[in-house]
Protein backbone atom coordinates (compact mmCIF):
# COMPACT_ATOMS: atom_id res chain seq x y z
CA UNK A 1 0.00 0.00 0.00
CA UNK A 2 2.45 2.79 0.86
CA UNK A 3 4.24 1.35 -2.82
CA UNK A 4 1.04 2.52 -4.47
CA UNK A 5 1.18 5.69 -2.56
CA UNK A 6 4.83 6.44 -3.18
CA UNK A 7 4.80 5.90 -6.73
CA UNK A 8 1.48 8.04 -7.02
CA UNK A 9 3.05 10.73 -5.94
CA UNK A 10 6.52 10.48 -7.81
CA UNK A 11 4.25 9.90 -11.25
CA UNK A 12 2.10 13.38 -9.80
CA UNK A 13 5.71 15.00 -9.55
CA UNK A 14 6.78 14.52 -12.26
CA UNK A 15 3.83 15.48 -14.66
CA UNK A 16 2.73 18.65 -12.50
CA UNK A 17 3.68 20.93 -15.47
CA UNK A 18 1.26 18.65 -17.82
CA UNK A 19 -2.18 20.08 -17.20
CA UNK A 20 -0.73 23.71 -17.91
CA UNK A 21 1.29 22.44 -21.26
CA UNK A 22 -1.87 20.81 -22.18
CA UNK A 23 -4.11 23.53 -21.66
CA UNK A 24 -1.64 26.33 -23.24
CA UNK A 25 -1.67 24.10 -26.26
CA UNK A 26 -5.47 23.97 -26.28
CA UNK A 27 -5.76 27.65 -26.32
CA UNK A 28 -3.33 27.86 -29.40
CA UNK A 29 -4.78 25.28 -31.29
CA UNK A 30 -8.64 26.26 -30.75
CA UNK A 31 -7.65 30.02 -32.24
CA UNK A 32 -8.16 29.35 -35.53
CA UNK A 33 -10.98 27.46 -35.16
CA UNK A 34 -12.67 30.36 -33.36
CA UNK A 35 -11.54 32.82 -35.47
CA UNK A 36 -13.07 31.15 -38.69
CA UNK A 37 -16.24 30.51 -36.36
CA UNK A 38 -16.38 34.47 -35.77
CA UNK A 39 -15.90 35.42 -39.33
CA UNK A 40 -18.61 32.91 -40.27
CA UNK A 41 -21.04 34.16 -37.81
CA UNK A 42 -20.06 38.07 -38.90
CA UNK A 43 -21.04 37.34 -42.68
CA UNK A 44 -24.10 34.99 -42.04
CA UNK A 45 -25.98 37.73 -39.56
CA UNK A 46 -24.73 40.48 -41.96
CA UNK A 47 -26.59 38.36 -44.92
CA UNK A 48 -29.66 37.72 -42.39
CA UNK A 49 -29.58 41.60 -41.96
CA UNK A 50 -30.00 42.33 -45.47
CA UNK A 51 -32.46 39.13 -46.07
CA UNK A 52 -35.11 40.17 -43.44
CA UNK A 53 -34.43 44.01 -44.41
CA UNK A 54 -35.87 42.92 -47.49
CA UNK A 55 -38.29 40.05 -46.49
CA UNK A 56 -39.67 41.39 -42.99
CA UNK A 57 -42.44 38.68 -43.17
CA UNK A 58 -39.89 35.64 -43.26
CA UNK A 59 -38.45 36.90 -40.12
CA UNK A 60 -41.22 35.55 -37.90
CA UNK A 61 -41.19 31.79 -38.96
CA UNK A 62 -37.28 31.73 -38.74
CA UNK A 63 -36.87 33.80 -35.22
CA UNK A 64 -35.23 30.61 -33.96
CA UNK A 65 -32.43 30.37 -36.64
CA UNK A 66 -32.15 34.18 -35.84
CA UNK A 67 -31.68 33.76 -31.84
CA UNK A 68 -29.50 30.33 -32.60
CA UNK A 69 -27.25 32.51 -34.53
CA UNK A 70 -27.07 35.49 -31.85
CA UNK A 71 -26.87 33.02 -29.38
CA UNK A 72 -23.98 31.11 -31.51
CA UNK A 73 -22.10 34.72 -31.93
CA UNK A 74 -22.76 35.52 -28.29
CA UNK A 75 -20.36 32.50 -27.03
CA UNK A 76 -17.88 33.40 -29.91
CA UNK A 77 -17.44 36.97 -28.15
CA UNK A 78 -17.10 35.67 -25.01
CA UNK A 79 -14.77 33.31 -25.72
CA UNK A 80 -12.81 35.86 -27.50
CA UNK A 81 -12.38 38.15 -24.47
CA UNK A 82 -12.10 35.71 -22.07
CA UNK A 83 -8.89 34.13 -24.44
CA UNK A 84 -7.65 37.17 -25.60
CA UNK A 85 -4.34 38.32 -24.24
CA UNK A 86 -3.45 34.84 -22.81
CA UNK A 87 0.52 34.42 -22.89
CA UNK A 88 2.40 31.28 -22.65
CA UNK A 89 3.79 30.94 -18.88
CA UNK A 90 6.99 30.75 -20.65
CA UNK A 91 6.89 33.97 -22.79
CA UNK A 92 8.05 36.85 -22.07
CA UNK A 93 5.46 38.70 -23.76
CA UNK A 94 2.24 38.32 -24.92
CA UNK A 95 0.13 37.10 -27.27
CA UNK A 96 -0.60 39.78 -30.12
CA UNK A 97 -4.09 38.85 -31.62
CA UNK A 98 -4.67 41.31 -34.44
CA UNK A 99 -8.31 42.51 -34.35
CA UNK A 100 -10.21 43.03 -38.12
CA UNK A 101 -12.83 45.53 -36.74
CA UNK A 102 -15.67 46.82 -39.61
CA UNK A 103 -18.19 48.59 -37.46
CA UNK A 104 -19.75 49.51 -40.55
CA UNK A 105 -20.99 45.98 -41.91
CA UNK A 106 -24.34 46.43 -41.13
CA UNK A 107 -25.13 49.23 -43.09
CA UNK A 108 -26.82 48.71 -46.61
CA UNK A 109 -25.88 50.71 -49.78
CA UNK A 110 -29.21 52.34 -50.07
CA UNK A 111 -29.31 54.91 -47.43
CA UNK A 112 -30.35 52.80 -43.78
CA UNK A 113 -27.06 54.44 -42.52
CA UNK A 114 -25.26 56.08 -45.36
CA UNK A 115 -24.49 58.80 -42.93
CA UNK A 116 -22.17 56.98 -41.28
CA UNK A 117 -20.66 55.01 -44.23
Amino acid sequence: MQYDITLNNAILAVDKHKPIEVHEQAILSCDPIHRERRILMKQEIGRMVLFFTDQLSLLAPNIQMVFSALALAQCEVIWYFQHVGIASTKSKTGRVVLVEIDVHWYFQKDGAGSSYS
